[in-house]
């Protein structure tokens, strides 16, 4: 059976294959979780700041074209 994408489920299978590194004998793994997560968001929020300030250009462009004319 096929776990449905965004469900559940499917976190804990993705958030399972992460867990499984995290061991007792390798304590900076915990820690690079951590930061890996940070990092993670910190790329994706720049990554929509980026879009955000395009979609405004995009806005900027159209009012010029329909104002021009």
């Amino acid at each position: 059976m096929t776990i449905p994408h965004g469900s559940p489920e499917s976190y804990k299978e993705w958030f399972s294959d992460i867990f499984c590194d995290i061991q007792a004998d390798e304590p900076t793994t915990a820690e690079n979780l951590v930061l890996g997560l940070r990092l993670a968001i910190n790329d994706w929020q720049n990554y929509y700041r980026i879009q955000d300030k395009e979609f405004d250009r995009l806005k900027s462009l159209l009012s010029e074209a329909f104002t021009d004319g």
